[in-house]
């Protein structure tokens, strides 16, 4: 694929750097000759959830960890309140912290590891015990305070971390990769405890992950990060109906990928074959036509579309996903439809056309966003 643009900053976002609670400013990190982030600016606003979303690599844990402490940056702010804090040592920024490994003391039971944080404060027995036995109660582990965490569910031990890191009132919550190490279904499970437990307290948020589904779930707003910069930002349903560019289109929601040529009011496709655009195209010649394999449908009697041989059909319950490959170019793609009696076969010949305004349209030489 190729090298995507960051996206320009908006007038929403720019607001919202005024009224952010947390603010990041052309923050850069190198480590031997990689480039971890490069001038990273950011705002999240006071109480809100924000992803930091991305590939491995992408430098989305290495900036979490310098907002944490945990690594200095090269240049660049970081502000709470508008109040730098980049000279602040990690425990003096009363930020709790969730690890994606749980992170408990295998010899302190659930209370002990709740309060530890409290107890390295200085906080006193009977205000500590209120605290914790609120925290647990968040959590709902109040009935398991006095259990050791070789006792524990993955789902329970993460609990723990998720109590330990709010019992200190933090003012801020970072979370890297919370729900990884968990099952399929105890992860759906656990992110949406965690949406409803933020949305509650309306604790400021920082969340790491690579996984999208779960991004778009629990955000308020996703940052995508790639190759050390933000490519783009805003609500997970903005992020998805209209990608910044190429990378982002392809790593939410995934998208097929043909090479096309833009004549006009048309797209030429490599075997001929035309389809008409629903927008208008200031940029003619060679583009990348992105199309998610939900919005491919097959094209009845002589409408607009191209021609694709059935490779494979994968059943998934009220779906079922094709792999098709396009005669002309080889191109192989996805395309999810209804299931049903009439879906073709496997080696099938059938024609597919996109759904209406779901055509979009990307630059070649760097994945730009053209329509």
């Amino acid at each position: 694929m190729d090298d995507a643009m960051p996206a320009t900053r908006t007038e929403a976002e720019a607001q919202g750097i005024a009224a952010s609670h947390l603010r990041i400013e052309a923050l850069s990190r190198a480590f031997a000759d990689h480039r971890a982030l490069d001038r990273i600016d950011l705002a999240v606003r006071r109480g809100e959830l924000l992803t930091l979303l991305g590939p491995s690599g992408c430098g989305k844990t290495t900036l979490l960890r310098c907002v944490a402490g945990f690594v200095a940056q090269d240049a660049g702010r970081i502000l709470l309140n508008g109040r730098a804090i980049d000279a602040a040592p990690p425990h003096r920024r009363n930020f709790g912290m969730v690890f994606q490994n749980y992170a408990v003391f295998p010899h302190l039971s659930v209370a002990e590891n709740v309060a530890y944080g409290l107890r390295a404060r200085g906080v006193a027995a009977a205000e500590r015990a209120t605290r914790v036995a609120r925290a647990l109660g968040r959590v709902q582990l109040d009935h398991l305070a006095h259990r050791f965490p070789d006792a524990l569910s993955g789902g329970q031990k993460q609990r723990v971390g998720i109590a330990r890191a709010l019992v200190i009132e933090p003012d801020l919550l970072l979370m890297d990769e919370p729900l990884s190490n968990l099952d399929a279904k105890l992860r759906i499970e656990m992110r949406q405890e965690i949406r409803l437990m933020q949305r509650e307290l309306g604790i400021t948020t920082l969340y790491v992950t690579h996984d999208q589904e779960e991004a778009m779930s629990i955000s308020d707003r996703m940052a995508v990060l790639q190759g050390g910069a933000i490519q783009q930002i805003d609500r997970p349903e903005a992020i998805f109906e209209e990608p910044a560019n190429a990378f982002v289109a392809d790593f939410v929601g995934g998208c097929n990928w043909l090479e096309a040529e833009v004549e006009g009011a048309c797209l030429r496709l490599p075997g001929g074959e035309v389809l008409p655009l629903d927008r208008a195209v200031a940029a003619q010649g060679p583009v990348r036509l992105g199309v998610r394999a939900e919005d491919l449908r097959p094209a009845p009697g002589a409408a607009p579309g191209f021609a694709v041989r059935v490779l494979v059909r994968s059943y998934l319950g009220p779906r079922t996903r094709l792999k098709v490959e396009h005669r002309a170019s080889g191109a192989r793609l996805d395309v999810e439809l209804p299931s049903g009696p009439d879906l073709p076969s496997d080696g099938e010949t059938i024609r597919l056309g996109v759904a209406p305004g779901r055509a979009r349209l990307f630059a070649r030489e760097n994945g730009r966003r053209l329509a």
